[in-house]
């Protein structure tokens, strides 16, 4: 009888434990539940520069013809800003079919030419150009990093999403980006 109870008490135990490790197991993934992101929204509102010219920006007039543009917004503030540049060059790097503009957001006048830089270790060049912030807000550009892609001119995305950015590039664009 001793030993029956014994076991008894063990197994109360075992089950305790079990039960314990399972409540905390399934709270963590309840957690992990919320922190998921929410199903496919189907009324997503497209950013007001979507099917807009490229020239619709008052203030960016360039001398060159190119069509096919990707432009990356960023500010001297922004922690994540440095990173975007990296990767969007390296992803410019993969493609003759874009030309980069990276405009930096400045809250003072000051110089607003168009800057031309060549990129590290290839012949591959870059503009830069300075926007006053007040501007970039006029249009609801107001995040940072922001990328706007260009295509024959016309704004086909306005993301702040470099995964997004490179799936066009990559799968949407593709060979019809020169047409």
């Amino acid at each position: 009888m001793a030993f029956s109870s014994q076991i008894l008490v063990a197994l109360i135990l075992i089950l305790l434990f079990l039960s314990f490790m399972y409540f905390r197991q399934l709270n963590m993934l309840k957690k992990e539940i919320m922190h998921m992101p929410m199903g496919i929204r189907t009324n997503i509102k497209k950013h007001k520069l979507i099917g807009e010219s490229i020239n619709s920006f008052r203030f960016f007039r360039r001398d060159s013809v190119e069509k096919n543009l990707i432009i990356l917004i960023t500010d001297p503030t922004c922690l994540h800003c440095n990173n975007a540049l990296s990767e969007l060059i390296k992803l410019a790097l993969s493609t003759d079919k874009l030309t980069l503009f990276h405009w930096i957001s400045r809250s003072e006048k000051g110089d607003s030419r168009i800057i031309e830089k060549r990129i590290d270790n290839s012949k591959k060049n870059y503009y830069q150009i300075n926007v006053i912030t007040e501007k970039l807000y006029e249009y609801d550009l107001n995040s940072f990093p922001t990328y706007i892609l260009v295509k024959n001119e016309e704004i086909i995305e306005v993301t702040s999403s470099s995964k997004r950015i490179s799936y066009l590039i990559n799968n949407e664009l593709g060979e019809n980006i020169n047409e």
